[in-house]
């Protein structure tokens, strides 16, 4: 069984990752809260403000970068409520 934990594979899929934007938006999120985690341990930030400041900027940048790679939620969101609106 795989159990590599930077590419984790789940017993229902072959492929590292999800194309579902729910997942997406999950693991972005994730992400940045690591991303906050770690600069909080690493500048030894103490007290609300700084580490709100940390975690917005994390928040920015992972947006940031989807959108460089043409990855964008409201493009999904639009997406689901036309596939919605058309089946029904």
């Amino acid at each position: 069984m795989h159990t590599d934990p930077i590419f984790p594979l789940t017993p229902f899929s072959l492929t590292p990752f999800s194309s579902d934007p729910i997942f997406l938006t999950i693991a972005a999120k994730n992400l940045a809260t690591e991303m906050t985690n770690h600069n909080v341990q690493q500048s030894n930030l103490r007290g609300e403000l700084p580490i709100t400041r940390e975690n917005v900027q994390n928040n920015t940048s992972v947006r940031q970068m989807l959108a460089q790679r043409g990855i964008n939620r409201n493009t999904y969101r639009r997406r689901k409520i036309s596939k919605n609106w058309n089946a029904g």
